[in-house]
């Protein structure tokens, strides 16, 4: 069966991302007003905004509740803070997205979040590239906080905790875990990658690629749907890099794209099936715990047993939701996902997991795309 993969066009698809920033800056931090220098348009999108460049413009806007955006003449647009990483906004025709800007020494990190690092901007067409870059009018205390460290000996082997496996089908009917015996091969920063990476720490549920084309987790830049099985996929590297599919695959293109609801903060359950159902697979975020690692079937819900021979920290992972159903043996709701983890994983690589009670944040910060016919 042939393979579909949707390219969604997004600033930070070529903004050559290594996985997500450090930074922890959140909707009321962007709030209020902000001054923008803006360089020449006249770069196409190839245009690398790591260098220095000239501010020919000043661009000022005001963001306001919920989703509003007002520049200096008047216009509206819309904007949304991007997870707890930056923030876009649209406005007369032009996009605009820049990360927050931070500060990191050693495992320490400071969130400057009244200025953006050097972002992007193009016209809503995706032509006349910039860079600019911003400050709020008014200061925003910094934030002070430690990176993820790598796991105890990251070099060390993962050792299977055989009793957490025993542990969580006995705590519960609702899905069954198994022993994976490829993990014992991986070491123990390799599942750390698995799971979303030491970038991917969610510091707080309700706050919310620096500078080389790649793949940026919280606002999906690129996502393969399949009418095939996991397996056919690009296989699951577990590292930090490009995005690659399949050349031969059939693409289709889109310009459009946003978090369910229209902004960050606003996603639910029902909005996520009306939209599902209307434009087709979407991105979803979810937070992945020792026992998601082992799921071999059913509907998953975090059982809070832990790993007594890996500790990893809490971190996020995004996944493409393609469903949504009802049991009628548990009389769960569930959302049928597609993981990255390949077939033999789970239920022929998908997994099911409880719907409507956003379990392990997964109904947080869903991304539709709308792609071109």
């Amino acid at each position: 069966m042939n393979k579909v993969v949707f390219a969604v066009g997004l600033l930070c698809i070529l903004c050559k991302a290594r996985g997500d920033t450090p930074a922890n800056c959140t909707y009321e931090d962007v709030t209020g007003s902000w001054t923008f220098q803006e360089g020449n348009r006249n770069h196409g999108k190839t245009l690398n905004c790591s260098d220095a460049f000239d501010p020919i413009r000043k661009i000022k806007v005001e963001f306001l509740f919920p989703d509003v955006a007002i520049d200096q003449y008047g216009h509206k647009g819309r904007w949304t803070v991007i997870y707890n990483q930056g923030f876009e906004f649209v406005i007369n025709e032009r996009k605009y997205f820049a990360f927050s800007k931070y500060k990191q020494q050693g495992s320490n990190i400071t969130s400057i979040c009244d200025r953006t690092s050097t972002g992007w901007s193009h016209d809503t067409l995706g032509h006349n590239w910039a860079c600019y870059s911003g400050s709020k009018d008014t200061s925003v205390p910094a934030k002070h906080h430690t990176a993820i460290a790598e796991p105890p000996q990251p070099g060390r082997h993962y050792r299977y905790d055989y009793g957490l496996v025993t542990a969580i089908n006995d705590a519960q009917d609702s899905w069954t875990a198994k022993v994976y015996p490829q993990y014992e091969k991986m070491t123990r920063a390799d599942m750390m990658r698995r799971a979303g990476g030491r970038n991917s720490k969610i510091y707080q549920k309700d706050e919310q690629c620096r500078t080389d084309p790649g793949c940026y987790r919280h606002y999906a830049t690129r996502y393969e749907y399949s009418s095939s099985s996991p397996s056919s996929s690009p296989p699951y590297a577990g590292k930090d890099d490009q995005c690659r599919t399949d050349p031969g695959c059939y693409r289709h293109y889109a310009t459009r794209y946003e978090y369910v609801g229209g902004f960050y903060g606003v996603c639910n359950e029902a909005l996520m099936r009306r939209q599902l159902v209307k434009n087709g697979p979407m991105s979803v975020s979810f937070m992945v715990y020792s026992d998601f690692m082992h799921y071999a079937g059913g509907i998953y819900h975090h059982t809070a047993l832990t790993d007594r021979y890996n500790p990893l920290e809490l971190t996020n992972h995004a996944v493409l939701l393609v469903g949504y159903g009802y049991d009628h043996r548990t009389l769960e709701k569930y959302w049928t996902v597609k993981n990255s983890w390949g077939e033999e994983w789970g239920e022929r690589g998908y997994f099911r997991i409880r719907r409507g009670v956003d379990e392990v944040a997964i109904e947080s910060v869903a991304v539709e795309s709308f792609p071109i016919p």
